[in-house]
């Protein structure tokens, strides 16, 4: 008897958590239907502010530091790495026109041009938009039509996973049956594999009518790249007081490096430097 009553105890919980085959699961065309919502929808931050942790880690090396981050869309950034007694020890920052890098310890400046690839390379992932990458701290994804998409239900797992895109690239978004956010995006195309994992939603700040992930990890699995962010605090459409905070300039007898070449700090291999002598010199006011 008692045996029984677990049985109708453990069924009745599936029903009413909503998991497994006990809940109601929304048709193929429903759930096609609330994806486009949630990628039609306009994105909410046009900036943002958040603190927390980033782990960067490839088949050679790995590092984890405390960093504060502003980030004004499409493509203009700044970020900060602390180190102990939350001493700032290095900067990175574009201004959508150059990007730069300086480490304070080493009075080491990195500068080039802020090429769409340039941000990516660093960190040892494939190349992809600059916008790209920074539309992912917020779950942002860069697809927006789903026509001819492909739905595949996980029951047990409580999510759809989606196939979009043509024959020489795909698309796979993971959302849960419920719809409202993006989970998980995987990118292939021909020499570029990109995983995004987004989790630990949440509502940062009064103004955000939305939930969005505090956890945002990015990684190139051939590579063995990860770009991995855990905010701690997220504030959406913060004010950015002054857009000079994007323009990393080169304090007085920094060593001056082809941006390219911050690459190495992670024992990544230096790719060739093409830029022209003029793009390494320092930026005058």
């Amino acid at each position: 008897m008692r045996f029984r009553t677990s049985l109708l105890t453990l069924a009745l919980l599936f029903s009413v958590s909503g998991c497994g085959y006990f809940a109601k699961w929304p048709a193929q065309a429903e759930a096609l239907a609330s994806l486009n919502e949630i990628l039609s929808a306009e994105p909410e931050a046009d900036s943002f502010w958040g603190d927390g942790w980033v782990r960067l880690e490839n088949a050679r090396d790995s590092v984890v530091f405390a960093a504060e981050f502003v980030v004004e869309y499409p493509d203009k950034f700044r970020m900060t790495a602390f180190g102990l007694f939350d001493k700032p020890e290095a900067y990175l920052a574009s201004d959508g026109r150059r990007i730069a890098l300086y480490l304070v310890g080493e009075n080491r400046y990195f500068s080039g041009p802020a090429r769409g690839e340039a941000l990516a390379t660093i960190l040892g992932l494939p190349p992809m938009e600059m916008k790209e990458l920074l539309g992912y701290l917020t779950g942002q994804i860069p697809v927006s039509d789903t026509t001819g998409a492909d739905l595949a239900a996980d029951k047990w797992k409580g999510r759809w996973t989606a196939s979009v895109g043509p024959i020489t690239s795909e698309e796979k978004i993971r959302f849960p049956r419920t719809g409202g956010r993006i989970e998980g995006f995987a990118r292939t195309a021909p020499g570029r594999r990109v995983d995004v994992r987004f989790s630990n939603f949440s509502v940062p700040d009064e103004g955000s009518a939305r939930p969005y992930p505090h956890r945002i990890a990015v990684s190139a699995p051939e590579a063995q790249a990860l770009f991995r962010v855990s905010f701690r605090e997220m504030e959406i459409n913060a004010p950015v007081e002054s857009r000079s905070i994007f323009t990393l300039r080169a304090p007085p007898g920094a060593i001056h490096l082809p941006f390219t070449h911050a690459a190495g700090l992670m024992g990544l291999p230096l790719p060739p430097v093409n830029e022209p002598a003029e793009e390494l010199a320092p930026v005058q006011d």
